[in-house]
């Protein structure tokens, strides 16, 4: 993914640091070095997929958004940029994108990475605001897997 090949990347990391607060609390409340923030703010480097998820989800805006210009800023409806998103679990959120590109590759569908990153943020903000417990997010995750099965097969038909 290069979210900064369109020159609004810029713009739109700025309003993600105002919406958390400032660039020190959207650095604090991702877990990113304030400093990775400040290059991002400027222009001299491009956070990583996962890190472009944490950087939505702690400032209340979608991911395609970030990433692209495109669809709505809020993350939900009635979002509140004030409200205090609970942290990202790295750990899961990747689970969720190995998963969803292994089930591509065994379709032998093609994934590219804002696709990966758009299903990915979903489908892990999905399961993050139903449950907690590990039993529940992998039943959660292998329901969200099977219905992207479907659509994949429906869609090839």
């Amino acid at each position: 993914m290069t979210p900064m090949a369109d020159d609004g990347f810029q713009e739109r990391m700025d309003t993600a640091a105002r919406l958390a607060g400032n660039a020190t609390r959207l650095a604090e409340k991702t877990g990113i070095s304030r400093r990775a923030i400040g290059e991002y703010l400027a222009g001299k480097a491009e956070p990583s997929r996962l890190r472009l998820i944490a950087i939505a989800a702690a400032a209340g805006v979608r991911i395609e958004w970030l990433a692209t210009g495109e669809g709505p800023i809020p993350a939900r409806s009635g979002a509140n940029p004030t409200d205090h998103p609970a942290p990202v679990d790295a750990r899961r959120l990747a689970t969720v994108g190995e998963m969803i590109a292994d089930l591509y590759s065994g379709e032998n569908t093609p994934l590219p990475p804002r696709l990966l990153a758009r299903l990915q943020a979903e489908i892990y903000a999905d399961l993050a605001s139903v449950t907690t417990d590990e039993t529940g997010w992998m039943i959660g995750l292998k329901v969200a897997l099977q219905r992207l099965r479907r659509d994949l097969w429906a869609a090839s038909e």
